[in-house]
């Protein structure tokens, strides 16, 4: 059975709420937030290694926020053909990049605080304390998870940057999924 004229109109109708006025507004706040985080949490007296996880990891989902806010952008049709140009060759697989590396993110995270709470004494008491305040010591540990996770993400979303061109016809472009 194919959908009425009303059916089609209330569904226009709900797309561009959903995907453009109510994704608008959270990106937003998803960018006040995440930028506020990282704002607070690189203050000196803040830094730790578990806060600097969480600046990654903010980083990860302020661009995330800022690739959906672009796209509701489209969805409320203010757009130029700058945007169309970028989204098959930068914002869409920069978008799943993002969401794949905030994923992982929260996993070391996660892994993280059930290592320092279910295991406190893995490591020497004097040991940990002289580590604990070493810069140096926490920016090469980050470091070994940032790295294999950003290549990760890199690597898993690879084909997204493949799926659409844009076709230009009579001085308008057009977007094409393959």
């Amino acid at each position: 059975p194919k959908a009425t004229e009303e059916e089609l109109m209330t569904l226009t109708l709900l797309s561009f709420l959903l995907e453009g006025v109510a994704q608008f507004i959270i990106s937003c706040l998803g960018i006040l937030g995440n930028t506020a985080s990282i704002f607070l949490l690189t203050r000196k007296e803040l830094s730790n290694f578990f806060n600097r996880l969480l600046v990654v990891l903010a980083v990860y989902d302020l661009v995330y926020c800022v690739t959906m806010m672009l796209e509701s952008l489209t969805k409320l049709g203010i757009h130029s053909d700058i945007h169309t140009i970028l989204f098959p060759h930068l914002l869409y697989p920069l978008n799943a990049i993002s969401m794949t590396g905030s994923i992982y993110m929260t996993m070391v995270a996660g892994m993280e605080r059930y290592v320092a709470v279910q295991r406190p004494t893995l490591r020497v008491p004097s040991q940990f304390s002289m580590v604990a305040n070493d810069s140096c010591f926490h920016t090469k540990r980050l470091i070994k998870y940032v790295v294999p996770i950003t290549i990760f993400a890199l690597t898993f979303n690879l084909p997204k940057f493949f799926e659409s061109q844009v076709i230009q016809e009579d001085q308008e472009f057009y977007l094409e999924v393959t």
